[in-house]
């Protein structure tokens, strides 16, 4: 075993020796092309249901780089701002919970009833718009102390965000099933 450690040493030593590091011009010159080519815009959105479930103002961004023959997108980001906090809140993009989206909702806002649920599933629309095709898809009903509110087809089965609230409204977990089998 020694023998093997002091080989792998031989060997490894001059090869991390000569690795090439680039030089601070070049680096430098490197790093002013990309921020010269990044771009971000920003939207803001969901502020009708959206304002009246959850706290503060939602942004929509997208970060990109230009490159010489167009523009390749990079990806979509969402944030809220509320007191000069700012928070990223997560995409529905596998089955986990929601801590960020669950530490923006309001104070007053109860889900005990329908109109408390359709509240919910506007500021849902409003921050997790689905397709023009899926929106027939868009339901919820009640099971036990659980929301569940379905949003598009995933596979054979549904995305749905799961809210579990007490009998009173308080909402004490919001998470997200990729694959929500419905009757």
């Amino acid at each position: 075993m020694k023998n093997q450690f002091l080989f792998l040493i031989a060997v490894l030593l001059p090869l991390s020796l000569t690795a090439q590091t680039v030089d601070p011009r070049s680096q430098k010159l490197i790093d002013d092309y990309i921020k010269s080519h990044l771009f971000i815009e920003a939207d803001t959105f969901a502020t009708k249901a959206a304002g009246k479930v959850f706290t503060g103002n939602f942004y929509k961004v997208t970060a990109g780089f230009q490159e010489e023959d167009g523009t390749s997108s990079c990806g979509n980001y969402y944030f809220n701002i509320n007191e000069g906090l700012m928070k990223q809140y997560e995409g529905l993009h596998s089955d986990m919970e929601l801590p960020g989206l669950f530490s923006l909702l309001r104070k007053d806002f109860l889900l005990k009833d329908e109109s408390g649920a359709l509240l919910f599933e506007a500021a849902l629309n409003e921050l997790y718009p689905v397709d023009e095709d899926e929106k027939a898809t868009i339901r919820h009903f009640k099971k036990g102390e659980q929301w569940i509110f379905i949003r598009n087809k995933f596979f054979d089965d549904y995305t749905a965000i799961i809210v579990t609230a007490a009998a009173a409204g308080a909402i004490s977990k919001i998470e997200v099933k990729l694959g929500y089998a419905v009757n």
